[in-house]
Parts: structure tokens; sequence; C-alpha cells
């Protein structure tokens, strides 16, 4: 995708008001004052041929009201967003077995397809929340349920649903990439081996009063890890043109808590499958007043896999909440973007909150004016070494 002579020469003048000397040391790229663009090869990052940028994540595809403030004040306006990484819930796709319907999910990724932004598939089997409404009721009526904790969600590692599920996950990489009309603007599929797009197991995997309900169903550590790697293995059967991710599992009962991930990173970069997790900003890693660097393999789960396979397969992120929020710590957001960088993770899933406050979303209530500029500032600042998007 051609950038036009105006982006490049807003991008040099930004580079040259808004680069740190922290950020003109660290990434070479800031020096030379143009950024790569979202797609295509990217020199500047660990896999160069893999997807690399920010993209806006959007739990759900009917948050009209998210999808009408980017329409004002982000898509097609700010060269930073690469575009969207959408969670795709299988209960909206595939309402009976074998019936597949992605209409939906495209019509409403069409603000970005038009824009000639990327949109990545988050695929999810089960909700996170106190409801699970993700999981079709064909498939929970079928299998059995775990409901301690107060959310009924399928046991997992029950063959049957292993199979619609890796079904559905054949299907859909089949779909986007050969028969979708928007499968050329496709950058990646995120899969899900737990709750969410994610790696999320149910109540009582880790420990507390569900325990003893979930290991009478059948769970250990080791089932859990089984059940991991055999969807990873579905995920890798379909030959596709698009990068697969999946998110690194967690759960206690190996040797170590770094175990399990450690097992599936190696699993995934064997099959080329993509690493990602969905909660940077823990242990206020990136608080204020922090400075970014190395992650430490002793303190997260997912450290030891991201130093071992960066430069193997492409690393990928979410914060565990928007920067504005401190309900899971401090975060600063300048300081959060350059950690996941120093780490040498390409693929950033960010809250929607980041561009609205870096674009002066007014009427987006949580707007605070004295920080829009910081915001601006940090997104730009990573956009040189992961990517922009030309605007028209």
């Amino acid at each position: 995708m051609k950038m036009s002579p105006i982006v490049a020469l807003a991008l040099t003048a930004i580079s040259l008001g808004y680069a740190s000397a922290e950020s003109r040391s660290t990434n070479n790229i800031a020096q030379e004052g143009v950024a790569p663009p979202c797609t295509g090869r990217n020199p500047h990052v660990a896999v160069p041929s893999a997807p690399h940028g920010m993209f806006v994540w959007l739990y759900s595809l009917d948050a009209q009201r998210a999808l009408n403030l980017f329409k004002r004040y982000v898509i097609g306006k700010d060269p930073s967003l690469c575009g969207v990484s959408a969670v795709v819930s299988w209960s909206d796709v595939e309402k009976s077995k074998g019936s597949f319907d992605f209409s939906k999910v495209e019509q409403n990724l069409k603000p970005f397809v038009d824009a000639g932004l990327t949109v990545n598939l988050l695929l999810s089997a089960a909700g996170e929340g106190d409801v699970n409404t993700v999981t079709p009721d064909w498939v929970m009526a079928e299998v059995p349920a775990t409901t301690c904790g107060g959310v009924k969600l399928p046991v997992y590692w029950n063959p049957k649903y292993e199979a619609d599920w890796s079904a559905f996950i054949r299907h859909a990489i089949e779909y986007f990439s050969h028969k979708s009309p928007i499968k050329n603007q496709v950058g990646y599929l995120r899969i899900a081996t737990g709750a969410g797009a994610e790696a999320v197991a149910p109540p009582g995997a880790y420990g507390g009063p569900c325990a003893k309900p979930l290991r009478d169903l059948g769970y250990s550590y080791e089932v859990w890890k089984a059940h991991s790697l055999r969807i990873l293995d579905a995920m890798a059967s379909v030959p596709t043109p698009h990068q697969i991710m999946a998110a690194l599992p967690q759960v206690p009962g190996g040797k170590t808590i770094y175990d399990l991930p450690n097992v599936f990173a190696a699993a995934a970069a064997a099959k080329h499958v993509g690493l990602s997790f969905e909660s940077l900003g823990v242990g206020n890693v990136a608080a204020p007043g922090t400075k970014p660097g190395q992650c430490q393999p002793a303190k997260l789960h997912w450290c030891a896999a991201y130093i071992k396979y960066a430069g193997v397969v492409p690393l990928a992120m979410q914060p565990i909440t928007a920067s504005r929020n401190t309900n899971h710590g401090q975060i600063d957001i300048s300081n959060l973007l350059q950690y996941a960088l120093a780490n040498k993770i390409q693929i950033f899933e960010l809250y929607p909150d980041e561009w609205l406050e870096a674009n002066g979303a007014t009427d987006w209530h949580p707007f605070e004016p004295a920080k829009q500029a910081k915001y601006r500032a940090a997104l730009d600042s990573a956009s040189r070494v992961l990517g922009v998007a030309a605007i028209p």
C-alpha cells in the first residue's frame, strides 16, 4: 500500500517533534523519520514478513458506539491505526451444527475494510464473564458443562467439544483464506484454546472452591496441557496464507508456573503459530516512572517464551486494560508501548480508548484534553517501528 507524500511529510514532522532520546537510541527507524507501511515486509520488526502494527481490539462486533466514534475520529484519519482485531463469537457464526454464516462478521468490519485497513479475526469459543453466550446452544446441549463459579462453560477437554471446536477452526481458516470477500485484507486469526479468544481455563483450574468440582469432571494439569496442544494441532492443520496466532496458556500444576506456556510456545513455534498474551501491564511493568526494557522471566508467564522465540514467530500483546484504568495497576501509555517494543512484540491489540484520547474525541466522555498530546506522541512513536496506514 503506497503512502501518500502528504502522509510521509506529516510523519516526518511527527518523528522530529515527538521522538524521545530513548526511542531514538532504541529504534533506528525513528532517526529516519518515515514509518514503514502497515502491510508488507517491515525490516524493523523481529519477523519482517509477518503481520505487524497497532490494531484496535473490539470485544463485540455489535459495539456500535465504539464503531461510530472510530468512524468519526480515527478510521481514515489516523495513520497509526493499522486496522482492527475483532472478536468473533462461535455462536454468532454456527447457530446449528455445520451451518456457517460469516456475513455479520464481514458487514460489521466494513468501515475498516472500506478504509483499506487490515482486519484480524479473534475466534472465541466461550465467554469470559458471568454469562456464556459464546458457545452455541447446540454444543452446550451435547457436552458436559462446568457450573461452579456462576457461569456455565463447556468441558473443554471433552472429545465431542474438541471435535466441534476443531471443525469450526478448520472451516473458519479455510473460509477466510479462500472464500471470504474480505480475505485479501485479513492479517491474522487468533484462536482460542479456552475462554474468550484466549486460553483462560474454567474456574477451579487456578484453585479455590471450584477446584474439586472441576477435578470431578476430569480436570488436571496434564489434561489441560493435552487439550491445549490438541487445539493447537487443529489450528495448524489447514494451509493458509494468513498468520495463525494463539494465546499462551497458564495454569498451576507443572514443576513451575512457566512450564505450560513454555511447552505450548515450543509446539506453536514448530508449527509457525505466533504467540500472544493479554495481560501487559500486570506487575506495574509499564507504570509511570518505569524504564522500558527486557521482561523478567521469573515474574511473567510469557517472558521466557518471548525471549526464546523472538524472530522465530510473530509476538503479540494485549494490555490487561485500557491505560486510563487503574483496576489492574498503573499503566503509562508511553511506557506500555515502548516496553512492548523493547521485548520485540510486533502486534499490538490496543483498547479503543487509546486512539479516542489521542484523536480528541470530545463526545467520548472519558476524554481528557490535558492527556491528548501524550497519547498522540505515544502512538506516533510506536508507529514509526510498527507501521502506518495510507490515508487518502
